[in-house]
C-alpha cells in the first residue's frame, strides 16, 4: 500500500488580508471562530502517514499553537520564503511516503481528497491537479485529455481552468531541480514532457480561495448559515 504524506503551505504573508494578517498569520485567521489551518488537519490527518507544514510570517505564533493542538505534526521553518516548489522539494526531502499531498492553507472546500488520489494512482500520474473551469488571474491550459499544456501567457491553445491550490505529487524529478526557491507550476511548466502531469476537474464541488478580505468575509458567513463544515 502506497504511503501518502501532506504538505500545508503556511509560509506566506497573506498581503491580501493586510491588515488582519500584520498581526495574525494567515493559516491561524479564524473562520465561524476556527482557523481553516485547523479543518485541513482534522479532515485529512487519518488519511495521511505524516503531516509538514512550512512557516515563515509569524512563525512563533504558528509554532506556538500548533505544537499544543497537533505536537506529531513537523513544522518547518523557512529562514527566507522557498516558494512553492521550495517548499514542495524540501519536505520530498524529508518525507519517506511515495505520495505527497500538496494544499494551500487559504482554500476552503468539499473536495474528498481520497477522489483525488484515486485519480492520481488509477491514471498513474506523476502529478494530479485540482482544476476548475473558472475565471483565473493565472490561467492554465489542458488538453482534451486533461494533459497540462502550461500556462495562458505562453500559449494560445488549450482548455482554460483555474488551478484549486490542491494537487498529488509523486516522488519525481523534483530533487533535480539545483534551486531552491521556485514556483512549483512555472516548474511543472518545464518539466511537462518528461512526466504525466494531469488535471482533475472538481467543477462539482465547492470551492473558494479566502485569500482577500472580500472572500474571507463571504466564507464566514456562507459557514454561519449552513453551519458547514468544509475543509
Amino acid at each position: 500500500m502506497l504511503k501518502v504524506d501532506l504538505l500545508i503551505l503556511s509560509a506566506g504573508y497573506g498581503k491580501r488580508l493586510i491588515p488582519i494578517s500584520e498581526y495574525v498569520p494567515k493559516p491561524l485567521i479564524k473562520i465561524a471562530g476556527v482557523p481553516n489551518l485547523f479543518r485541513i488537519i482534522e479532515n485529512l490527518q487519518n488519511y495521511v502517514n505524516h503531516i509538514f507544514i512550512n512557516t515563515h510570517h509569524l512563525h512563533d505564533q504558528i509554532y506556538s499553537v500548533l505544537t499544543k493542538k497537533f505536537p506529531k505534526i513537523n513544522i518547518i521553518h523557512e529562514d527566507n520564503i522557498l516558494g512553492t516548489g521550495g517548499a514542495i522539494k524540501n519536505v520530498i526531502d524529508k518525507s519517506d511516503s511515495d505520495l505527497l499531498i500538496v494544499y494551500n492553507c487559504d482554500v476552503s472546500t468539499d473536495l474528498d481528497v481520497i477522489d483525488l488520489l484515486d485519480f492520481h494512482i488509477s491514471n498513474k500520474n506523476d502529478v494530479s491537479l485540482a482544476v476548475q473551469s473558472r475565471k483565473s488571474s493565472r490561467p492554465i491550459l489542458f488538453n482534451t485529455d486533461m494533459h497540462f499544456l502550461g500556462r495562458k501567457t505562453l500559449l494560445t491553445e488549450g482548455r482554460e481552468f483555474g488551478f484549486c491550490g490542491i494537487h498529488v505529487v509523486s516522488k519525481v524529478k523534483l530533487l533535480n531541480n539545483p534551486i531552491d526557491e521556485f514556483s512549483i507550476i512555472d516548474f511543472y511548466c518545464k518539466i511537462k514532457d518528461d512526466i504525466k502531469i494531469t488535471g482533475f476537474n472538481i467543477h462539482h464541488n465547492f470551492w473558494i480561495d479566502i485569500g482577500t478580505l472580500r472572500d474571507l468575509e463571504y466564507t464566514e458567513n456562507l459557514m454561519q448559515k449552513k453551519a458547514c463544515q468544509y475543509v
